[in-house]
């Protein structure tokens, strides 16, 4: 997500090759946590993580928002990557959230 939040600090050809890698990197991650682990986890499931995502996902919109207003209304092609490491670090944080709180719920 950080990705695609900052990508607006780039023109549009290389915004769209950004989305087409993230959107390849989706299969890619499916099938190494298939292969490493022998399952996939889907981040939407039932109960408490669903509200975890949901949460990360309602910080990460309005970031998103505000790298394509400040790249595309006011020009400002910087804020865009600022934000980006935002999304990045916000997408960490969650991620580890959402790994305590599937722990927590399969009773570890």
């Amino acid at each position: 997500m950080g990705a695609l939040i900052a990508s607006f600090a780039f023109e549009f050809v290389i915004r769209t090759a950004i989305l087409l890698l993230v959107l390849a990197a989706i299969p890619i991650i499916i099938h190494s946590d298939r292969k490493r682990m022998g399952m996939f986890i889907n981040g939407y499931r039932r109960g408490k993580t669903r509200w975890v995502a949901f949460g990360i996902l309602a910080v990460w919109m309005p970031i998103y928002a505000l790298s394509v207003h400040y790249a595309l209304t006011l020009h400002d092609h910087t804020m865009p990557l600022l934000l980006g490491l935002l999304g990045f670090a916000i997408g960490s944080a969650g991620s580890l959230l959402w790994q305590r709180v599937f722990v927590s719920e399969m009773g570890a």
